[in-house]
């Protein structure tokens, strides 16, 4: 029985499967920042890469950025090129070298970024790439320590229909062992995790898992069947009902309609029957991560399904409890690619980065970070302008420059002259303009900083009065406007 009592987004009807309920606590609201337009990546992450405490933003690949690989600061997402090959499907973040610092993994060829962090360098300079193996061109990237020697290892699958499963076993950071899983069928769709629970990471996918043997690199790894599946499939590993077994959820990946499911996991799993439990319609979810969204101690599952997809869905299926029943929340219907999670602004929640493969899609492709409102920010952003002085004389062309911050992050300071806008606003620090006062009159005139960060809160500056002296001109015209000074 499918029981819907409340949707944030209507004209889903037929694509609920499960018995779904919620309250309005349950389902907090998520607001869109557009950090860069126009990039259709197809590799995304967040992580900590310059070690400030707060994550940043990996992306690359994709039509427009091509085999390009680039990083955004937080809180200014200010962009630096990490290198210029890899991110094809997908990209993947970890300490590869055990420096300390999170290394990139790409793929269109596998390779690796060295942080520069990890050996005291400038992470905003262009990072070392290092070769892990160049004639794979796969799909899916998963990072884990299969062999248990402490090194980080590579599991990667597909690309399109076609791809065998290998794992990339790391000697050294530029010394890595292919193999090949023979047994594993052609597809995409990899997760890992200890799924019989002896202590070793199996391999999940399409309909199967893989057990790990004593000898991962030269033993043969069983194959296990617990459900019939299409070969493109986006995989994940949670223990949803807390009975101390990882199940595994499937979605249609790139196979157009089908079913998002979790099959639950037997006492054996290489003997007994799994259970399948289906929670909805879908298409083209090509990712989507279980992950705690609300703080209730369920785990959720965070989704987006393709620009190409019928419903173009982006939102959250919250967990009713065990798996039982889950209650959708569609806060876009814009698409969205291989989204990413964490919680960005260190406010306690855990948000979503998300942008669509191609220019095509109905937000162009941009890069968005949706911010999670389960705790409001209520704080603030501070301003106050630095130049020019309060009281100062002033004449020709001023620098006219602030200093803001957030707990969260500033989204622009606008500066005003006379209550007037002076230009647009200033999206990246240093916040600052150039103001020609010889196109104003000469005398007294008030400057103003107005702050807004991430959530919308807005600060003005105290005021600062100048006094301009010798126009060239009069004051037909009030300013003119140069642009933002970087």
């Amino acid at each position: 029985m499918v029981s819907i009592r409340f949707m944030r987004v209507l004209g889903l009807c037929g694509c609920f499967l499960a018995a779904v309920s919620a309250t309005a606590y349950e389902m907090p609201p998520f607001v869109k920042q557009i950090v860069d337009p126009g990039q259709a990546p197809w590799g995304k992450q967040l992580a900590d890469l310059d070690g400030d405490g707060f994550v940043d933003i990996v992306e690359g690949g994709g039509y427009v950025n091509m085999q390009n690989v680039y990083w955004y600061r937080y809180p200014d997402w200010a962009k630096f090129q990490i290198g210029t090959v890899g991110g094809d499907d997908d990209l993947q973040v970890g300490d590869i070298n055990g420096d300390g610092a999170p290394d990139v993994v790409v793929n269109g060829g596998i390779y690796w970024y060295a942080n520069p962090r990890g050996s005291g360098g400038d992470v905003t300079a262009p990072w070392t790439r290092h070769t892990i193996d160049a004639g794979l061109n796969t799909h899916d990237l998963a990072l884990g320590d299969i062999d248990r020697d402490g090194k980080v290892d590579v599991v990667t699958r597909g690309a399109g229909d076609s791809g065998p499963t290998y794992i990339l076993f790391q000697n050294g950071p530029d010394d890595w062992t292919r193999v090949q899983l023979t047994n594993a069928p052609i597809g995409e769709g990899t997760a890992l995790g200890d799924i019989d629970r002896d202590g070793k990471l199996d391999i999940a996918a399409n309909g199967y898992w893989l057990r790990q043997p004593a000898n991962p690199r030269t033993d043969a790894w069983a194959k296990y069947d617990f459900g019939a599946w299409a070969s493109m499939a986006a995989v994940g590993l949670a223990d949803i009902n807390r009975d101390g077994r990882l199940d595994v959820f499937l979605a249609p990946s790139e196979t157009g309609a089908g079913i998002l499911a979790w099959f639950e996991a037997p006492e054996d799993p290489a003997v007994d029957p799994w259970t399948r439990h289906d929670i909805m319609a879908a298409e083209d979810l090509h990712r989507f991560h279980l992950v705690d969204m609300n703080r209730d101690g369920e785990l959720d599952i965070a989704f987006g399904e393709m620009h190409q997809s019928p419903l173009k869905r982006l939102g959250v299926l919250y967990n009713n409890g065990a798996g039982t029943s889950w209650t959708l929340d569609v806060f876009s219907t814009g698409g969205a690619h291989n989204i990413a999670v964490g919680d960005v602004g260190n406010d306690g929640d855990l948000d979503i980065l998300s942008a669509n493969w191609n220019v095509s899609a109905p937000d162009g492709g941009a890069i968005n970070v949706w911010i999670n409102q389960l705790d409001p920010d209520i704080t603030a952003p501070a301003v106050a302008i630095t130049a020019p002085a309060n009281d100062a004389v002033v004449s020709g062309t001023v620098e006219v420059a602030a200093d803001a911050s957030d707990n969260a992050g500033v989204a622009g300071v606008q500066f005003r002259v006379d209550d007037a806008a002076l230009g647009e606003e200033d999206v990246a620090a240093p916040y600052a303009v150039t103001w020609d006062t010889d196109f104003v009159a000469t005398g007294t005139h008030t400057l103003r900083a107005v702050a807004r960060d991430t959530a919308g809160n807005i600060t003005t500056s105290t005021l600062v009065t100048v006094r301009v002296a010798r126009p060239k001109m009069a004051a037909a015209r009030q300013w003119r406007y140069y642009g933002p000074r970087r």
